[in-house]
């Protein structure tokens, strides 16, 4: 099951960017410039830690001063950042962009239209949850051809301490936030295996890792898949 939710460390995705997307030739010419400051912002998206100017060069595969007049026309636009080292990452104009992107945006409708469009991986299963207190809900999901025991179904609602997606987002609150969670007993259990006291949870909300893992805690694999 890939849960499209939990963003842990940057990784380089295989599906299409949407400046990959916007650039097919039914929409229009491209304009140069342009796409090589988007593989740019790109490229910063998909690595841990700021890049400096030889790193680009060398991963962009373009001429030292075309780098360099794109790195300092994105910096001056807030989009990316040169730190003292001189270094580059990503700038804080990127969050203000995919605010107002979200601000305008239906989460449930995107990612029912992605997975028409794309159809990605359809072996597996992939959902798009949401942490209300102590439980996940599903406000969207695709199943996968792989038999998985259960189908998932958009308004499902399952204790986040048993799931993948919820262990991820609990990951993301305080340790206060889960500790109250326990006291107040909301957590409880599926299957022997689940875990509902917070501090062997910890252990596996995958915080550290960049994702979390549902083992046998929503269903066990010996049980039939009628139940």
């Amino acid at each position: 099951m890939i849960d499209t939710r939990f963003v842990g460390k940057s990784r380089t995705s295989s599906w299409p960017h949407a400046a990959d997307r916007a650039s097919s030739p039914s929409r229009g010419a491209m304009v140069p410039a342009v796409a090589r400051a988007a593989q740019l912002l790109n490229t910063l998206a998909a690595t841990e830690r700021p890049l400096p100017l030889t790193a680009l060069v060398k991963t962009l595969a373009l001429p030292k001063s075309t780098v360099h007049g794109l790195c300092v026309t994105l910096a001056h636009a807030g989009l990316i950042e040169r730190l003292d080292n001189g270094a580059y990452q990503l700038g804080t104009r990127v969050m203000d962009l995919a605010n107002a992107y979200m601000s305008r945006t239906d989460p449930a409708a995107e990612f029912q239209a992605i997975m028409k469009a794309e159809a990605p991986m359809p072996e597996e299963s992939i959902v798009l949850s949401v942490l209300d207190g102590a439980d996940i809900v599903y406000v969207g999901c695709r199943n996968g051809t792989r038999t998985f025991g259960f189908n998932f179904r958009i308004g499902m609602r399952l204790p986040a301490n048993c799931t993948a997606s919820g262990k991820a987002m609990l990951s993301s609150r305080s340790a206060q936030y889960v500790m109250d969670l326990e006291s107040g007993r909301a957590f409880y259990s599926l299957t022997r295996k689940s875990i509902a006291r917070a501090e062997p949870l910890e252990e596996r909300q995958g915080g550290a890792v960049g994702y979390a893992i549902d083992d046998e805690e929503t269903r066990l694999d010996d049980v039939p898949s009628d139940l």
